[in-house]
């Protein structure tokens, strides 16, 4: 689960929140929502894409953060090995 409160009013909105998950123990996926503004809806973005390795999947994230200016760090990052 992130560490992020999405309901904080504080922190810097839009917004990344994932999880990567790990399949047949290497191949990572990745599910990734947009919050656009603080205790807002969420937007699923990608359900269950394929990233590949845990680099492939943080590569992505980065391309996420730029394609909709969200912030997103370690705190809202969830990961499942």
């Amino acid at each position: 689960m992130p560490q992020t409160d999405y309901s904080d009013p504080e922190i810097k909105f839009p917004r990344l929140q994932v999880h990567i998950f790990t399949i047949d123990g290497h191949t990572q996926l990745i599910d990734v929502w947009l919050w656009k503004q603080a205790g807002g809806q969420r937007l699923q973005i990608t359900k269950s894409q394929r990233a590949g390795s845990m680099a492939d999947a943080h590569r992505l994230i980065g391309e996420l953060k730029v394609k909709y200016g969200a912030e997103c760090d370690a705190d809202d990052i969830d990961v499942d090995t």
